[in-house]
């Protein structure tokens, strides 16, 4: 990958072997992909508070557990063998799930 100061700005290229440059659209629209990674990666940081207030009614009312216990019954009401992929939602809805095993939904 390449930058290329053209006017002040700096725009990325990809120099393709022996074919020379690509279109210019082609670069911008590069650019501006590159530009936006960001903004459409991002996940809504409201589900954090959401999911940790229902983390703290189960812990709280059932403190004797540790946090590892608490992760391997989430674990289990999600019939997963791997816990790093899942995504919130489905832990959400394994906590909902807990919860209302504990009648504290």
């Amino acid at each position: 990958m390449y930058v290329i100061q053209e006017d002040g700005l700096l725009k990325f290229g990809i120099k393709i072997f022996n074919k020379g440059w690509r279109k210019r659209e082609e670069i911008n629209n590069k650019t501006k992909y590159l530009l936006n990674w960001r903004e459409r990666r991002m996940r809504d940081k409201n589900r954090i508070k959401l999911f940790l207030d229902k983390l703290e009614l189960l812990w709280i009312n059932s403190y004797d557990l540790r946090f590892g216990q608490i992760i391997c019954l989430l674990q289990n009401k999600m019939n997963k063998d791997d816990i790093f992929y899942p995504e919130e939602e489905e832990w959400t809805k394994a906590l909902d799930s807990l919860l209302k095993d504990y009648q504290l939904l």
